[in-house]
């Protein structure tokens, strides 16, 4: 008995901590990170620069390629609905485990979330299209030597691993339904 109350209440933290590190690498401005002289960190909505002996300075992204806006689009559309299967999980944990709307709000959990997790993918594979921009000096999927990829790109990706662990976990915990 306590398994079966243990699994819902772990995907709905998935869940919700899957959102809370997207928003978070989308608010950070370290998507992709200069290791020069001269420091510059590039995010999808704000950049931060400091070159040597001046004082760091931050402010809203004013070229952003125009794949990164729609990166922002897909992580926010993929925040609501990561927010839409919390919801779909949280009306289940109050059901009755033998009601058949308990299975049916966790089957469709587990669809809500199979969308999410393939909006944060697409999210994450588009996103080096855009360094190709002149701060960066790349192309499309490949980064110039002095530049890396930074706290927030990764942040995304383990967000991307943990709604992955989520839409395995529901899958798992739903087929004991059939």
């Amino acid at each position: 008995m306590a398994r079966r109350q243990f699994v819902p209440h772990a995907l709905l933290a998935l869940t919700v901590g899957c959102s809370a590190l997207v928003v978070t690498s989308i608010s950070m401005p370290s998507w992709v990170v200069s290791n020069v002289a001269e420091s510059i960190e590039l995010g999808v909505l704000r950049t931060c620069r400091q070159g040597p002996g001046q004082r760091p300075w931050c402010g809203w992204s004013s070229s952003v390629h125009g794949v990164w806006h729609f990166v922002i689009g897909l992580s926010v559309c993929g925040v609501l609905v990561q927010f839409a299967t919390a919801v779909l999980l949280t009306k289940a944990i109050q059901t009755n485990p033998r009601a058949r709307r308990h299975h049916e709000l966790y089957s469709q959990a587990k669809w809500v979330s199979l969308g999410a997790f393939m909006i944060f993918c697409l999210g994450m594979v588009l996103f080096p299209v855009g360094f190709s921009l002149a701060e960066i000096g790349g192309t499309p999927y490949r980064l110039p030597p002095h530049m890396n990829v930074g706290l927030s790109y990764q942040l995304y990706f383990v967000a991307v691993l943990i709604s992955l662990l989520s839409q395995i976990l529901c899958g798992r915990y739903t087929l004991r339904f059939h």
